[in-house]
C-alpha cells in the first residue's frame, strides 16, 4: 500500500498527484471518524471517475475495498493500522505538494460525493493543512436545500396534557411547620413529592448509564464510574481511558466535553450541607489538631469545592449580595438555565425575590418561587443534594489521608453559598427531575427566574435566508414592474422586515436594553451560525452548542474609530476550558492597558477583575457571526403588575379578556403567557405543543346597535412561543380590552389557558371578562388593516378590497365591501402547508354583504410543525354567486364599517386615579431630562420628520410630540452632554431624528425613544469632535 502511494507520487504529476491525495485523504477520513456508517464503505465507480487515477483505485483496493461490479465496498470490519498509515502519508505528502501544485479543486457537482467530502473537511477530523477549494454558492445552496429536504424529524409527538399546579405548590407558612415538626423530632426535613432518588435526576432508568451524542442523538453506554484517582497523573489517565472508550455507537464522535464532565461528577449519593459533625468528633477530637482536621477527613455531608471542606465554616443561603461568579455549570446539560441565573445575578434583589426563605435553614427546608407559564409559583424542596463519589479518608499511623469527593454534581454556588443549587433543585421539582432540565433557551430562563417578557433579536442571518429575501425582492420589483407596465393597480409592499438585516437598529436596540436594565443571553450553536465546529470550538475558542450571558454593551473610540462592543460571560466559569480567541481576547495584541482599565478588565493596578478564560470582550461584528440571536428580558422593576389568567379562543368560543382600567397616561408591558405542557418538550426531545397566541389592545368607546365600539391602540402578530408582548403608552380616562387572538384551536374543544400579564408605571385596574366573537373579529380586522397590506383581487367587484397580515405563526386574511351591492370572494388557502385553519376548511366561497368588513380566513402553524408555509388566492365572483356562498358567523361574522369618534377621557374615572408616582414616572425615560436646548432640538427633528412620506408623518409627529411633552415632566439631573454649536445642529438634528426612528421601529415606548436618542446622538457628537 504504501509502495503504491509513493508510486503515485512519482508517476502522477505533481497537481494530478494532489488532487489524487486529497480525494484519498477525505475517503479515509470518513471512514476513520465513522468507522460504523455504511455509506462512507461504499464508493460508487462511476462517480470517481475524473477524480481518482486507476493508480488510486489501487490504493483503495489495497486497503480493503472491494471491487464488486459498479461500487467499492469496505467490509464491515473497523479500520485498521494500514488505514491510519496511509492516511499519515497522505498527509505527509500533500503538505509537501501543496507548495508546489498550488489550489486544487475538487470536482464536488455529484451531490452525494460533495457531501461526504465536505462532512469530513467540517469536522476537523485529522484534516492535513492544505489549501482547500470552497464550493460555488450554485453549489452550497443545492446542498443546503438537499440536507433540509431529506434531514428527518427525529423529534416524538406528544400530547399535551395539562400542567398541575397543585403537585408543586405549597403554602406559605409551611417551612414554620415543617421547622416545629423537625424540633420536635429531631430530623432533618426529606421532601416526600421529590425524594433523593433516581427517579429525581434521569427521566428514565436508561439515562442512568447512557449518555447522549450532540450530533446523532443515539444512546451509548457510560463506562463504570472509576475510583476517585489518588494523583494527578491517574486522573489523567482516567480521562484518556474515558476518551478511548466514550465514542457513540452511532456516529463515531467522542463524547462531548459535557459529558466527561457529567461522567466524572455523576450522582452516586445525596448529600446536604452541615456546620457539624458529631460522629467525626468523636474519631478525631483527640487526635492533635483534629478541629483543622476534621472538615478534611468528614465525608458525610455536601463538601465546598474551593475550599475542599465539608463541616467547619458555616454556609450560607446568599453570602452579603448574590454575584454573577457565583454560578457555575456542572454536568447537566443546562448551559441556559445556568447562563441565565449568572445574568439574573447582577440584580441581587431579583435572585432574593426568588426565597421566601430568607436564611439558611438548619433543618434543610426551603420555600422558593419561580415563574412559570405566567404565574408565579411556591415550590417547597429540601437541601438533599446530588453528589459525586466520595473517598472516605482515614489516619494510617502518621500518614492522614483526606477524605474526597461528594462535592456538587450539578450548579455549584462558590463562596459557600446554597442559592444557585437550590434554584436548580426548585425548578427540576418543577419540571420532575434534573434530566427535565436540558436543553432551553435563555428567554425561557429568563422568564423563569423574573417573570418579565422577553424579546429575540436576531443576530446571525443564515445565507439561505438571505439569498432568499434577495430573491424575493428582485421578484416582487419585477413583479411591480409588470403590472405598471399593463396598467394595473399595483399593491402595497409587504411587510417589511428589513430591521434584521439593519446592524444600526440592532446595536441600538442592544445598547437600549443594556441602559435600561434589561438582562441579555445568546446561544451559540453550529447550526445557528453556520460553521464547524471544529473552527467554533478548536480555532475560535467558543463552546457550542452553549448558552453565554451578556453583561454589557459599549461603545469606545480606539484610534479615531468608534468600536461597538459586548461583554460575555461563560457559565461555566473558572471551570470554562477554553475563550474566545478573536479579536480583543484575552491574549488579543489590540488591547493597550488604558482600554483594559477603561472598559473595567483590570483595575487601576493592572490586577485582573475577573476570570479571564470565563468573561471576555467581543466586537460586535464577531458576536453577530458567531451566535444566532440575542435574548432580551425587559425587566421592570418598580412597576405595578397585574395578572390574570383567561381561556383563549377555540371550537368552544372566543374565550376570555381583560378589561384595564387606566387613570393616568402611563407606560404599559403588557404580555400574553399560554399554559405550558406537564414536562418540557426540550428535554424530551419532543416537538413542541404551543399553539400560536397574539392580542389586540382595543379603547372601548361606547355601545351601538347592541355592540361594544372599539379604536385598535395595538396589534401583537401572532408566535407559537411562550409568551408574546408589546410595551406602549395608554392615555388616562379610558378602558381597554385586551383580546387575545389564536386560530390554532378553532376545530377543537379543548381550549387552553393563558394569563395576561399587564406591568405599568402607573396603577391601573384590571378585570377578566368574557369575550364576544365580535371583539375577536374587530382585533383581527383593525389589525389587520393597520399592519397588513392590501391585496387587489382578481375580477374582485367594484368597492371590495382586501388585506393581508403575515405573522410569524400563519397570516391573517380580511376583507371589506364598501358598497351598495352584496358580493361574494372565492378564497382558496389549500396549498398552505403545516397549517389549521379557522375555518373548517381552507377553501371558501364568502358572502359579503354591503358596508360590511370580516375575517375571510385566518390560518396558523399546526402545533409541533416544523416545514410550515402559508399560501393564499382569492378571486371575485358575480353577484349572484352570494346567494349560495356562505355567511358570517363567529370569528368570520360581517361587522359594519364604522369609524366612531374618541370620546374625552372618563372624568369618572379620572376622578378615581390612585396617588401619582412620580418617582416611577420617570422610569419611561430611564432618569433622563431635557433643557431648553434639547426641547429645541427635538422640535426641529420633529420638523425634518414632517418632511418625510405622507404615510409616516402623523406617527412620526405624534410620537415625537408625545416624547417632548412627556420630556418635560421629567426632573432628574440634566444631561452631561453640552448642547451642540449652532454649526453642528442640523447635524445633531438629523441624527436625532435618524436615532428616534430606529429606536421607534424596534419596539421602544416613543417618549424613551427621544430621550435616548437625544443622548446618544450628543455622544457621539462629542466622540467625532
Amino acid at each position: 500500500m504504501s509502495a503504491l502511494i509513493e508510486e503515485a507520487s512519482s508517476s502522477l504529476s505533481p497537481e494530478d498527484a494532489l488532487k489524487n491525495f486529497c480525494v484519498l485523504q477525505r475517503i479515509l477520513s470518513n471512514v476513520i471518524a465513522n468507522p460504523g456508517e455504511g455509506k462512507y464503505r461504499t464508493l460508487n465507480k462511476s462517480k470517481l471517475e475524473g477524480k481518482l487515477s486507476p493508480i488510486g483505485l489501487q490504493i483503495l483496493q489495497a486497503l480493503g475495498f472491494a471491487d464488486m461490479g459498479e461500487a467499492l465496498v469496505l467490509s464491515s470490519r473497523d479500520p485498521g493500522e494500514d488505514f491510519l498509515q496511509a492516511k499519515e502519508l497522505l498527509d505527509c505528502l500533500t503538505m509537501s505538494a501543496d507548495g508546489e501544485a498550488g489550489d486544487v479543486a475538487v470536482d464536488a457537482e455529484d451531490a452525494e460525493l460533495a457531501e461526504a467530502l465536505r462532512l469530513s473537511m467540517d469536522d476537523g477530523v485529522d484534516a492535513a493543512p492544505t489549501k482547500r477549494a470552497r464550493p460555488s454558492e450554485e453549489e452550497e445552496r443545492a446542498l443546503a436545500e438537499r440536507l433540509e429536504r431529506d434531514e428527518p424529524d427525529e423529534r416524538t409527538e406528544v400530547s399535551f396534557e395539562r400542567f398541575r399546579a397543585e403537585d408543586v405548590q405549597i403554602e406559605l407558612d409551611a417551612v414554620e411547620k415543617i421547622n416545629q415538626f423537625c424540633k420536635e423530632t429531631g430530623d432533618k426535613y426529606v421532601d416526600p413529592q421529590f425524594p433523593p432518588t433516581s427517579k429525581s435526576l434521569y427521566l428514565s432508568a436508561e439515562d442512568a448509564e447512557t449518555w447522549q451524542c450532540l450530533g446523532c442523538k443515539r444512546h451509548s453506554p457510560l463506562p463504570p464510574t472509576p475510583p476517585l484517582p489518588k494523583s494527578q497523573e491517574e486522573a489523567k489517565q482516567q480521562e484518556a481511558d474515558f476518551a478511548e472508550k466514550a465514542k457513540c455507537v452511532g456516529c463515531g464522535e467522542p463524547a462531548h466535553y459535557a459529558i466527561k464532565v457529567h461522567f466524572f461528577s455523576r450522582p452516586t449519593q445525596w448529600l446536604r450541607p452541615g456546620e457539624r459533625c458529631l460522629g467525626c468528633e468523636l474519631l478525631y477530637s483527640h487526635l492533635p489538631a483534629g478541629k483543622e482536621l476534621l472538615p478534611r477527613l468528614c465525608p458525610h455531608f455536601l463538601r465546598d469545592s474551593m475550599s475542599n471542606t465539608t463541616v467547619g465554616a458555616p454556609w450560607k443561603l446568599i453570602r452579603g449580595e448574590a454575584r454573577t461568579e457565583d454560578v457555575c455549570q456542572g454536568g447537566l446539560g443546562n448551559c441556559w438555565f445556568a447562563g441565565a441565573l449568572s445574568v439574573v445575578a447582577t440584580c441581587p434583589k431579583m435572585v432574593e425575590k426568588l426565597f421566601e426563605t430568607k436564611d439558611f435553614n438548619p433543618n434543610g427546608a426551603y420555600l422558593l418561587k419561580l415563574h412559570h407559564a405566567g404565574s408565579w409559583r411556591r415550590i417547597l424542596i429540601d437541601d438533599l443534594l446530588p453528589t459525586s463519589q466520595i473517598f472516605e479518608g482515614y489516619i494510617d499511623g502518621q500518614t492522614i489521608y483526606y477524605s474526597r469527593g461528594g462535592t456538587l454534581c450539578y450548579l455549584q454556588g462558590s463562596r459557600r453559598q446554597l442559592w444557585v443549587p437550590l434554584v436548580e433543585k426548585a425548578a427540576a421539582k418543577l419540571f420532575g427531575n434534573w434530566a427535565g432540565l436540558k436543553g432551553g433557551t435563555f428567554g425561557e430562563a429568563l422568564g423563569l427566574f423574573t417573570g418579565f417578557p422577553t424579546q429575540r433579536l436576531m443576530l446571525y442571518l443564515p445565507k439561505e435566508l438571505r439569498r432568499r429575501r434577495e430573491e424575493r425582492r428582485k421578484q416582487i420589483a419585477d413583479e411591480r414592474t409588470m403590472m405598471l407596465l399593463r396598467g394595473l393597480e399595483v399593491p402595497d409592499m409587504e411587510d417589511s422586515d428589513d430591521d434584521i438585516e439593519n446592524d444600526d437598529i440592532k446595536w441600538s436596540t442592544i445598547l437600549s436594553a443594556r441602559e435600561c436594565g434589561y438582562l441579555m443571553g445568546m446561544g451559540c450553536t453550529e447550526e445557528g451560525c453556520e460553521k464547524t465546529k471544529h473552527h467554533i470550538v478548536e480555532e475560535m475558542g467558543l463552546q457550542a452548542p452553549h448558552a453565554y450571558g451578556i453583561l454589557d454593551a459599549q461603545e469606545i473610540e480606539v484610534d479615531g474609530r468608534l468600536l461597538r462592543m459586548m461583554k460575555i460571560r461563560n457559565p461555566w466559569g473558572e471551570r470554562a476550558p477554553r475563550t474566545w480567541k478573536g479579536p480583543w481576547g484575552k491574549d488579543s495584541d489590540k488591547w493597550t492597558p488604558e482600554l483594559k482599565y477603561r472598559l473595567g478588565v483590570v483595575n487601576s493596578s493592572n490586577v485582573e477583575l475577573e476570570d479571564p478564560m470565563s468573561v471576555f470582550w467581543m466586537d460586535y461584528n464577531d458576536v453577530k457571526e458567531y451566535f444566532g440571536a440575542e435574548e432580551i428580558c425587559r425587566v421592570h422593576e418598580g412597576w405595578c403588575e397585574s395578572r390574570t389568567q383567561v381561556w383563549l379562543p377555540s371550537g368552544v368560543g372566543p374565550g376570555q379578556g381583560v378589561d384595564v382600567t387606566v387613570f393616568r397616561r402611563t407606560a404599559v408591558d403588557i404580555c400574553i403567557w399560554q399554559e405550558k405542557h406537564i414536562a418540557r418538550e426540550a428535554a424530551l426531545h419532543a416537538k413542541a405543543t404551543n399553539i400560536d397566541v397574539g392580542f389586540a389592545v382595543l379603547r372601548k368607546l361606547g355601545v351601538s346597535e347592541g355592540k361594544v365600539q372599539y379604536d385598535l391602540i395595538e396589534i401583537v402578530k401572532r408566535a407559537r412561543t411562550d409568551d408574546v408582548s408589546s410595551e406602549m403608552i395608554l392615555e388616562g380616562g379610558y378602558v381597554y380590552r385586551i383580546v387575545p387572538v389564536s386560530y390554532g384551536m378553532s376545530q377543537e374543544f379543548t381550549p387552553r389557558r393563558a394569563v395576561v400579564a399587564v406591568h405599568s408605571v402607573q396603577a391601573v385596574e384590571t378585570e377578566r371578562v368574557s369575550l364576544d366573537w365580535s371583539d375577536t373579529a374587530t382585533a383581527v380586522i383593525e389589525g389587520t388593516r393597520k399592519r397588513g397590506k392590501k391585496r387587489p383581487i382578481q375580477q374582485a367587484a367594484q368597492g371590495v378590497s382586501c388585506w393581508l397580515l403575515q405573522e410569524e405563526a400563519g397570516m391573517s386574511f380580511v376583507a371589506e365591501n364598501s358598497s351598495d351591492f352584496q358580493t361574494a370572494l372565492q378564497v382558496d388557502a389549500s396549498d398552505s402547508i403545516g397549517c389549521v385553519a379557522s375555518r373548517e376548511s381552507f377553501d371558501a366561497v364568502i358572502a359579503l354583504p354591503p358596508h360590511s368588513r370580516q375575517v375571510l380566513i385566518g390560518v396558523a402553524y399546526a402545533r409541533g410543525a416544523i416545514r410550515c408555509g402559508t399560501a393564499i388566492q382569492a378571486v371575485g365572483l358575480p353577484g349572484d354567486a352570494a346567494n349560495f356562498a356562505l355567511r358570517g358567523e363567529g370569528l368570520h361574522m360581517d361587522l359594519p364599517i364604522s369609524k366612531p369618534a374618541v370620546p374625552a377621557p372618563d372624568q369618572s374615572i379620572l376622578d378615581r386615579a390612585p396617588p401619582e408616582k412620580p418617582d416611577l414616572q420617570r422610569n419611561i425615560t430611564r432618569g433622563s431630562s431635557m433643557s431648553q436646548d434639547d426641547m429645541a432640538t427635538l422640535q426641529a427633528a420633529m420638523e425634518l420628520s414632517m418632511q418625510a412620506k405622507e404615510e409616516d408623518k402623523t406617527e412620526v409627529e405624534d410620537d415625537l410630540a408625545m416624547a417632548i411633552k412627556l420630556s418635560m415632566d421629567c426632573k432628574a439631573a440634566p444631561l452631561a452632554a453640552a448642547p451642540a454649536p449652532a454649526d453642528d445642529k442640523a447635524t445633531l438634528q438629523a441624527r436625532v431624528k435618524a436615532l428616534f426612528e430606529q429606536y421607534r421601529s424596534s419596539g421602544m415606548p416613543p417618549n424613551e425613544a427621544a430621550a435616548k436618542a437625544l443622548a446618544h446622538a450628543q455622544t457621539l457628537s462629542t466622540s467625532h469632535g
